[in-house]
């Protein structure tokens, strides 16, 4: 048996060529896939920061709105309130500064008593 070397000829390197068209082929797509997936990425991020951008804005409209009705009853309720503080110290005030003369000495007397020593006060 004698072995015949192999010769170098077209048919040999022919799968080697195949090989290196179909890893060039291979990553073609992979680049073409990458980019594909790049772009859908970046559009889908752009999608979900407008959403957020939008949503933000909802929100803050919201705020301002809720915002808006709690001063609108609060300032209804501080204006009730005072209505009625001034309803009730009209009524305990005097209708002429000749009415509060005998009431003086005794309001000055209640107040000054908050201000005085414990010792001074004497007994309760």
């Amino acid at each position: 048996m004698t072995t015949e070397a192999p010769t170098a000829t077209g048919d040999s390197l022919e799968p080697i060529k195949r090989v290196t068209s179909l890893e060039t082929e291979v990553e073609r797509r992979l680049t073409a896939l990458r980019s594909a997936a790049q772009a859908e990425l970046e559009a889908t991020r752009r999608d979900a920061e407008g959403s957020i951008v939008a949503a933000r804005a909802e929100v803050e409209k919201s705020r301002e709105a809720i915002l808006g009705e709690a001063r609108s009853g609060g300032e209804a309720e501080a204006t009730q309130i005072v209505g009625e503080g001034t309803a009730r110290a009209a009524a305990i005030r005097p209708k002429s500064p000749a009415g509060l003369a005998p009431r003086k000495e005794a309001i000055l007397s209640a107040v000054l008593d908050e201000f005085r020593p414990l010792a001074k006060k004497g007994p309760a």
